[in-house]
Formats: C-alpha cells, sequence, structure tokens
C-alpha cells in the first residue's frame, strides 16, 4: 500500500495476495492504470515526476518506470525493501541473504552495500543527523531488532527486543519511524498483539502504546499493519487488523491511537474484512490515510474529520475465480464469476469493469470449501446466479445483486456440481452429492426427485447431453477403468464399458479424468484425459470418436489433463481447456478442428471455462480472468 503519482496525478498503489498490483486515481479510487503480476508494492520517486513500483511475486522482485511500463531492475526472491533518505536523496533499501543494498531508484547506481543479515523488515530515519537503519528477522531465537549506523556501517547497541514475535510476523508495515521534536521514535508492530514504541536517542525500556488481550487476543484480534502521521498537530498512530472485543473496537475497524501517549482516539469503520495494510500520507494538505482489506478494496480516510472519502475502490477476485458463466442483464452480456470462498461477482463484458455488489456465500471454515458450481438461468426474465456450496445452493439476482433463494442439502452436504434443464417448459436444476442426485424446480424451490444410482466407483461427472442430465461415475484407480453413466430424469443406466488405453504402453484407465459429457457432431461423447492426450470417447461404446489428440510433445517432466466443467460447446464445435503441468499453463483447443485457439496461458492455478453466444471466459494469470472473442 503506498501514495505514488502518474502524469503528474497522485495515486494510490495496492496489491493483495491473488497476485495483482492495481493502481488508483486519488481521491477518486478508480482505476487508472492496468495492473501489474505481484503480491506486494513498494513506491520509490525516480524523479522528473516518475513514480516507480518495485512489485513482489513468485518471479522475485521488479523496479517498474509506471510511466512507460518498463522494468528497470530486478531483485531475486525473498527480498525485503523499504524506502528512506540517504546521502540527501530517496534510497531503496533491499535485504536480501547477508547484505543489504541501497539503490539510487532514479540512476538504479549502487550507493552502499551494508553487511546486515537477513532483514524481513526494515525502516529508515535519523539519529543525532546520521542515517540509521532498523532491521527485523531471523527466528523466534532472535526476536529482536537491530539498529546500524548507515555512515559507520556498524550496528548500535540497544535494546529493542520484540516479545511473542515470530519470522511470520515480519510486515512490510510493521515498523515506522519518525522525528519527533529532534527524536528518533520507532513504532513497531509485533507478535500480531501490541505495538510498542522506543526512543533511539536513549537506552530505556520500550512503552507499549496498544495491546491485544483478553477474549479478542483468545479470538485472533491483532494489529499487524501501522501508519503514524501528524493529525493538526497531534501525532496519531493508525492501527489495523482483525477481530475485537465489544470494548475495544468493533470488527475489522482501524483504531487511531495518540502515539505518544497510547490514548484511544476512535475507530474508523468501513471494511468488511481483516486490514491488511496501511499508508499515511497528506491529499491537498489533509493527512490521509489509505487502507487495504481482505474484502479486496482500498479506502481512502481524511483522518481530521475521521471520515472516509468517497466509495471504495470496485472490488476483484479474492481467492481466484473457480467458475464462471456467462448471462444478459438489462440485454448486456456480463461475466459471472465465482471464487474459492464463496464471492460471486458479475463484470461487464465489454468493460471488464464490475457491474454489481459482491454476492457473498457461505463464509467457510479453514477445513471445509466454499463455492463449488456455478451456473446461470433466466428465470421469467430475471436473470439469476445459482451456486452450489458446502449445504446446499443459492440463487442471487444478478440486477440487483442479492439473494433470492436457497435450496437446502440434508446433514450439511457439499454440492459437486450443477445443471440446469428445461422439462415441460418449467426450469429445472440438477445437483450432485457425492454419488447421489436432486432436482428442484427452479421456480417453486421445491425438491422434485432425489436419485441415488448407487454407484461404487470413487469419480463422478454431472454433465447435459442434448439438453437432458446425465451422470458418469468411474474409478480413476481401477484397472482397467469401468465407467457408467445414467440418465438422471429417467432413472436408467445409459451405458456401461471399460476403458481401454490406445497406447500400448499405457495400462488401461491409466491417469483417466473425465472433464464432461456433451455432443461430439451428433453423437453423445465423453471428454476425458488421459496419459498426455485428450480424448472423445463414445459415450455409448467408450470407443474413440477421433483419434486421441496429443496436446504436449511426449516428455516426462510434463502431463496434460481436463479439469471437470472445462468442456463447452461454441458455434457446434466441441472447445475444452487444456492444463499443462508442472507449469500451471493452459490453452483453448477445438477438439472439433483439432487445432489451438489461444496461445498458452502462463501461471493459471484454478480452472474455470463458460461461454457465451460470441465469446469464451477463462482464467488467466495473477487472478485474473481472459475474455475470448471468437467468430463463426
Amino acid at each position: 500500500m503506498a501514495f505514488g503519482r502518474l502524469k503528474g496525478e497522485p495515486i494510490a498503489i495496492s496489491a493483495g495476495e491473488e497476485g495483482t498490483v492495481r493502481f488508483w486515481s486519488l481521491p477518486g479510487l478508480q482505476p487508472v492504470a492496468e495492473p501489474l503480476e505481484g503480491t506486494a508494492a513498494t513506491a520509490v520517486d525516480l524523479g522528473g515526476g516518475r513514480t516507480g513500483v518495485v512489485t513482489e511475486g513468485t518471479y522475485g522482485g521488479r523496479l517498474w518506470d509506471l510511466t512507460s511500463r518498463r522494468v528497470l531492475m530486478r531483485f531475486p526472491k525473498e527480498t525485503a525493501y523499504a524506502v528512506g533518505t540517504f546521502r540527501g536523496i530517496e534510497a531503496l533499501f533491499v535485504s536480501h541473504g547477508s547484505t543489504v543494498r541501497v539503490v539510487d531508484p532514479r540512476t538504479r547506481a549502487l550507493l552502499e552495500t551494508l553487511p546486515i543479515p537477513g532483514a524481513d523488515m526494515m525502516a529508515v530515519g535519523q539519529l543525532d543527523g546520521r542515517p540509521v537503519l532498523v532491521s527485523g528477522g531471523g527466528s523466534y531465537s532472535q526476536a529482536e531488532l537491530d539498529l546500524w549506523d548507515l555512515t559507520s556501517r556498524r550496528r548500535i547497541d540497544r535494546d529493542l527486543f520484540l516479545d511473542d514475535w515470530e519470522e511470520e510476523d515480519a510486515h512490510p508495515d510493521g515498523l515506522v519511524i519518525r522525528q519527533i521534536a529532534g527524536k528518533p521514535l520507532l513504532w513497531a508492530s509485533h507478535g500480531e498483539t501490541r505495538v510498542d514504541r522506543w526512543d533511539l536517542s536513549r537506552e530505556q525500556d520500550p512503552k507499549t502504546v496498544l495491546r491485544v488481550e483478553g477474549d479478542a487476543r483468545r479470538e485472533g484480534g491483532s494489529y499487524r499493519s501501522i501508519a503514524v502521521t501528524d493529525v493538526d498537530g497531534r501525532l496519531t498512530l493508525a492501527a489495523g487488523g482483525s477481530r475485537r472485543d465489544e470494548h475495544r473496537s468493533s470488527p475489522n475497524s482501524i483504531d487511531l491511537f495518540d502515539a505518544t501517549t497510547g490514548e484511544r482516539l476512535g475507530p474508523l469503520r468501513g471494511h468488511d474484512g481483516e486490514i491488511t495494510a496501511l499508508a499515511a500520507g497528506r491529499l491537498d494538505g489533509r493527512p490521509v490515510l489509505l487502507s487495504g482489506s481482505g474484502d479486496n478494496t482500498v479506502r481512502l480516510w481524511d483522518l481530521s474529520s475521521r471520515r472516509q472519502i468517497g466509495g471504495p475502490t470496485p472490488g476483484g477476485p479474492v481467492d481466484g475465480v473457480q467458475f464462471a458463466a456467462v448471462a444478459q442483464v438489462g440485454g448486456e452480456p456480463v461475466v459471472v464469476t465465482g471464487e474459492e470462498r464463496g464471492v460471486v461477482r458479475t463484470w461487464d463484458a465489454s468493460t471488464g469493469r464490475l457491474t454489481g455488489a459482491p454476492m457473498m456465500g457461505r463464509s467457510p471454515q479453514a477445513d471445509q470449501v466454499g463455492l463449488t458450481s456455478l451456473v446461470t438461468a433466466d428465470l421469467g426474465g430475471v436473470p439469476v446466479a445459482v451456486a452450489g456450496e458446502q449445504g446446499g445452493i443459492r440463487i442471487w439476482d444478478l440486477r440487483t445483486s442479492t439473494e433470492v433463494g436457497r435450496l437446502p442439502l440434508r446433514h450439511a452436504q457439499s454440492v459437486d456440481r450443477l445443471v440446469l434443464v428445461q422439462r415441460d417448459g418449467q426450469p429445472l436444476v440438477t445437483a450432485s452429492s457425492g454419488n447421489v442426485l436432486y432436482t428442484w424446480d427452479l421456480r417453486t424451490r421445491r425438491l422434485i426427485d432425489t436419485f441415488d444410482p448407487r454407484a461404487k466407483e470413487s469419480a463422478s461427472a454431472l454433465s447435459l447431453i442434448d439438453g437432458r442430465a446425465v451422470f458418469a461415475a468411474w474409478d480413476p484407480g481401477q484397472r482397467p477403468g469401468k465407467v457408467r453413466i445414467w440418465d438422471v430424469a429417467g432413472r436408467r443406466r445409459l451405458s456401461s464399458f471399460t476403458v481401454v488405453s490406445p497406447e500400448e504402453d499405457v495400462p488401461p484407465g491409466m491417469d483417466f479424468s473425465i472433464a464432461g459429457l456433451g455432443l461430439f457432431g451428433c453423437a453423445p461423447a465423453v471428454f476425458a484425459s488421459g496419459q498426455k492426450i485428450v480424448r472423445v470417447l463414445d459415450a455409448r461404446t467408450g470407443r474413440d470418436l477421433a483419434p486421441p489428440l496429443r496436446v504436449e510433445p511426449r516428455d516426462e517432466a510434463f502431463s496434460s489433463r481436463l479439469h471437470d466443467g472445462t468442456v463447452t460447446t461454441v458455434h457446434g464445435r466441441s472447445v475444452v481447456l487444456v492444463s499443462f503441468s508442472p507449469d500451471e499453463d493452459s490453452q483453448l483447443w477445438d477438439l472439433t478442428a483439432r487445432e489451438p485457439l489461444s496461445p498458452r496461458i502462463r501461471g493459471v492455478k484454478d480452472h474455470a471455462l463458460a461461454t457465451g453466444a460470441h465469446v469464451v471466459v477463462t482464467n488467466g494469470p495473477g487472478e485474473r480472468v481472459h475474455l475470448w472473442r471468437l467468430t463463426p
């Protein structure tokens, strides 16, 4: 979380655990530049009115010029960063291994190499007119902050011990140095339960400014991110974290304190998730605070009035888009996405912007899954999203982003897959839970059928063939693999066959996985992946309807696979999303023409596929969504 400038205008820079660095106008908090890939961001001054940003991700670190969008420097993985004054300029401090390098971001020149090992978080300030650096890192046995004289390159003997601190407590917003009345004061958030303050100019015990205690501590209350700034002549500490007890704060608020006495000044309320990042600055002469949250929004606060300035930023994918669908809302095409933790969102298919409020499903526990499936339907002119989750199905009105119904399952069973069918003109939804099938009337929300095919197989797929709900069950570990397919509405078995490998050196049923059932031309088909091949099998006999398609050269380091729900039909052609390991790539393939429809999509962790009249929606890297426009 940081302030910067782009083309002379003030901006906010945010980064999320989902892997996207975003740029927002101030004070409007609207997107002003294309996102970058990364999970953290540090802003630096490049001179000439230009802002640079260091992004961090699986690739390591990169210093970008935001104006030219060029990478100026690259850094290794597991590197920590800080910004501070050194030799009269704003310098970038880069900690990796046993040293901290001081770099001039304007020229990329190395100014100094400091023998400071293992810094996971840093802050830079002044002590007696000389630059100093405070670093924290290491393990529980090294729960101490080190104070370094940057001129002599030597450690200053100060006892800055952190109680209850562990390595994972290191946070880029956890250390702050401010010069107050000529004295350098240090604030440190540690153990996620307290903030201590030291006067670095003299030996002293730390003063605990604030502490999470009692029930709030037992419930996971924390102050992970802090910021210190002057508010109308009063030094103010902002602390953000998660749950509090009722006597201290409302849940997920930002708490304001007098930074010298610890006196509580009040909360800033508005975020729906844990506060994950804070940055203090000034906008048009006013003291302001930027806050980022687990609700995947950024908010801007006027610290003088303690009120939010405008609304939050548009939200975005938080935990990865695992499911996607296409619908019509108000005559316009929208993309509907579902995330792992149960959030459903709608996006304008033309602009890629959010078109409604997030629709929140069940909030899962750590050992539970959230959203498990997603489809869209039209109920008498009302576009709805039908989302499966632990315990049943939720129905959302896509025009208003409000929940309009639930379809419960007994004993809090989890919905595995959903399909929509029409029977006698009525919209029905069929869901699989384990190997049992449930069918509801979507209008009346009435359960009209339960079908248990008594399948003992350990894997299954629920799909549509020519508008009928069909269910396939098989045992991937069985040799040879046996597949059984049922007509759900008719409650009868349609076929049973043994999977035969097309290659002599591959055992029958080896690495066999079904992604879905449908039509291949006019024939009912099973779309499956095997040992580095994609197969289209006759759903009645199990024979190959087309020669197996090898989508990856024979290489023991790679394998291809179709995931459940990643097969669709576009203009009468069968289209699949093929994933490749170990690089987590994906690629769209036309199985009818036996050719790729897209380039390789790099770094896709989750897999979703949806289609509209002329578009296909897939996952992209950095938790983004790709919209492919197809022509007949």
